[in-house]
């Protein structure tokens, strides 16, 4: 695989209630420190960001994982919650939700169903953050559109 660089510029003003943002040829995000902390919550904030890149990570991990087994969907949702109790460290939930055709057939079901698991296991970022103490999880359905 040839190298990826990847280029971010990040620009911050004022202090715990400024303002920033975050920025690639791709993306403009705004950032800002979590009410909580005494910021004005008006933007993303780094724990936001790190599970947005893992839930993406997942998503384009399993979307591959269908391409390559030439495997139609109709629709894939990841809803990832992020949570870091003090004392039990830092958790990631993936709840998956994947619509294929109306003639799908079973055995492509069940194919799908057990890439809900594999993808959790390929994805790069997902295994970054594993390495790093981060429990990570990821459950859903697979199922048909009514047609």
């Amino acid at each position: 695989m040839a190298e990826t660089r990847t280029k971010l510029t990040t620009t911050w003003t004022g202090l715990l209630q400024g303002e920033g943002r975050v920025g690639s040829a791709t993306i403009d995000l705004p950032l800002a420190i979590p009410q909580s902390y005494g910021g004005t919550g008006a933007g993303s904030h780094p724990k936001e960001l790190l599970m947005a890149s893992a839930a993406a990570c997942y998503a384009m991990t399993i979307a591959g994982m269908l391409a390559a087994r030439k495997i139609e969907q109709a629709g894939l949702t990841v809803v990832s919650e992020l949570s870091d109790a003090s004392n039990q460290g830092m958790q990631i939930t993936h709840q998956v939700q994947i619509e294929l055709p109306s003639n799908a057939t079973q055995e492509q079901l069940d194919a799908v169903e057990s890439l809900i698991e594999a993808a959790d296991k390929s994805c790069m970022i997902g295994n970054l953050l594993k390495a790093a103490g981060v429990r990570i999880e990821a459950s859903g359905q697979v199922a048909t559109l009514l047609g």
